[in-house]
């Protein structure tokens, strides 16, 4: 028990490092040039990156392990990585870009969700970690656990999220048209770099305008323009959050992913490790 808890303590202390980041780059927005800005992008990439790639190895290891003969041509053509850690790396870039824009609007109550749930993401490591391992091979068991974990998570995490925001109060748009609140929430974003200040209010433009629509729609929409700005408002919101659980989630176990477990791809003859 006490090395079990003193696991996951490790695992929450290394993911605490994201949480303080994306905190860190909120205060900072008002004062960081684009070049400064990569300074909180590249650490996140990093860690989505390595998220990602360990899953990616793990099919094309077990691929090449159990489907393909070792001396094919096609074997040997997927143990080359260039191509998967591009488009891996593409993906985790987007993530890294929703997570840090995202971050820019964050309010006091979901930081503390997100902070309590390292707490969760760790127990939850530790716990599945020590299922699989009784039932999968040495090799495959902690990158099938976090594959899981991530999931399992980000799930709790968005139906988290979505609840304490209900219960958050928020802008009082009421009466007003669809065009002043977008004025009004874009006027509000304070992001230097011009690239990031755009992404981040488009971001706070579907924030507001699905709070807009929630508002409205208690006392009846009736023009056409407005009720399809609602539906929109509404469809965006529930993709964008649901984005944001899976990018964070991705990024915690980031900081606990070892692709490098299957740079030795190319010896398949031995998938237990031994």
């Amino acid at each position: 028990m006490t090395g079990r808890v003193y696991l996951a303590f490790t695992y929450a202390t290394r993911m605490l490092a994201i949480w303080c980041l994306l905190l860190a780059w909120q205060w900072s927005t008002q004062h960081l040039d684009c070049l400064l800005s990569m300074l909180f992008l590249f650490p996140l990439w990093g860690a989505l990156m390595l998220a990602s790639s360990e899953l990616a190895l793990l099919k094309r290891f077990t691929f090449i392990a159990h489907y393909l003969r070792p001396t094919g041509i096609l074997a040997r053509l997927m143990r080359r990585k260039t191509l998967l850690f591009l488009w891996q790396g593409t993906k985790a870039l987007f993530l890294a870009l929703v997570l840090l824009i995202s971050a820019t609007s964050f309010d006091m109550n979901q930081w503390m969700v997100l902070l309590a749930d390292i707490v969760l993401i760790s127990a939850l490591a530790v716990m599945m970690t020590r299922l699989v391992r009784s039932e999968v091979m040495p090799n495959y068991a902690e990158p099938l656990a976090h594959n899981w974990v991530h999931r399992i998570n980000a799930i709790l995490l968005w139906l988290g999220s979505a609840l304490v925001m209900f219960y958050t109060p928020n802008e009082n748009y009421q009466g007003m048209h669809w065009e002043d609140v977008v004025y009004f929430s874009t006027s509000q974003v304070m992001v230097v770099c011009d690239p990031l200040a755009i992404l981040a209010r488009l971001n706070a433009v579907s924030e507001a305008l699905a709070w807009w629509a929630a508002q409205n729609f208690l006392d009846g929409l009736e023009r056409p323009v407005q009720v399809l700005m609602a539906w929109i408002a509404f469809v965006a919101s529930f993709g964008i959050s649901f984005l944001i659980a899976w990018a964070y989630s991705r990024a915690l176990i980031g900081v606990m992913a070892k692709p490098w477990r299957f740079f030795s791809v190319d010896r398949p003859s031995n998938p237990d490790g031994s």
